[in-house]
């Protein structure tokens, strides 16, 4: 312990002896500080090996670095803003070609859906057309028609010096295919001849005379023409006779043949026909011939 005191005693000693010397080197500074020194000299600054020097243009040199500095700012922020603004402008431009363009693709593709529904119309309305035609084309029957008509009956040569003209009644049944010009009919006829005076001038007059056929015939179709459908039409048949040649003679049952023409026309599956034929009939001695005219309808 006394060790320790000992030791201490040279370090208070030490301490005191620093007081005083601090305490003596204030009292020696108030008294300089009470007097004023004024020194006209510069001293220059030196500052890690660099000298600085102030001059008359030293702050003007500054303040154009500095006017520069903002300068050079404020042509950078403004053209920032212009380079956004023509972000801005292409931005807003390209949203309006994008919409115009969006426009555009609607508006194709309604004027494609109209295009599309108006050639579907015109297809069906096409289609529906063909249909009807060649419904017009084939018939009703698929080729099949019926005739019926009346008219004129006239006898020709040997027949003519016994009977004058009466009247015909035709009734037919043919089949005539679209895509051939040949066809064939069916006919069942009833011819009655007005019976005259026999010889000539006598008071002896001829009963009327009747024929009844049933003939079947070849048609042949021609192209059409001016609105009229023109065919040839032959065959034979047989004929039976009935009051020909005076009262009381017997009906007799004989084979001839035919050829004509007639022309169709109209519209539709129903029209009208003219025909013509000329009739030959191998009757006992010559043969009795005769012609009707027929005007008729046709169903088909």
């Amino acid at each position: 312990m006394q060790r320790r005191i000992i030791r201490f005693i040279p370090v208070a000693v030490a301490i005191a002896l620093t007081a005083g010397v601090t305490a003596e080197a204030a009292a020696q500074d108030t008294t300089r500080s009470r007097t004023t020194v004024t020194s006209t000299r510069r001293i220059p600054v030196q500052k890690e090996g660099t000298t600085v020097t102030e001059s008359p243009g030293a702050i003007s040199a500054d303040s154009a670095a500095r006017a520069d500095s903002i300068a050079a700012a404020e042509r950078a922020r403004q053209e920032e803003l212009a380079r956004l603004e023509r972000a801005r402008q292409d931005s807003i431009a390209a949203a309006e070609r994008a919409r115009q363009e969006e426009l555009a693709r609607i508006e194709r593709a309604r004027q494609d859906s109209i295009a599309r529904a108006e050639q579907a119309r015109r297809d069906s309305i096409a289609a529906a057309e063909a249909a009807a035609a060649e419904r017009f084309r084939v018939g009703r029957f698929n080729g099949w028609y019926f005739n019926l008509g009346g008219g004129l009956s006239m006898p020709r040569g040997a027949l003519d010096d016994l009977y004058g003209n009466g009247w015909n009644v035709t009734g037919s049944v043919g089949w005539h295919p679209t895509e051939s010009a040949f066809g064939v009919r069916f006919d069942a006829t009833y011819d009655r001849l007005n019976g005259e005076s026999f010889p000539a001038g006598s008071a002896n007059e001829l009963a009327d005379a009747s024929i009844l056929a049933g003939l079947g015939e070849v048609t042949l179709r021609i192209p059409r023409a001016l609105g009229l459908n023109p065919y040839i039409v032959g065959g034979g048949g047989v004929y039976r006779f009935s009051d020909y040649g005076g009262a009381g003679s017997e009906s007799s049952t004989e084979f001839g043949w035919n050829v004509g023409g007639g022309l169709r026309f109209g519209w539709g599956f129903t029209s009208l026909f003219v025909e013509s034929r000329y009739m030959s009939v191998g009757t006992p001695g010559e043969r009795a011939t005769y012609v009707p005219i027929i005007l008729g309808i046709t169903f088909r």
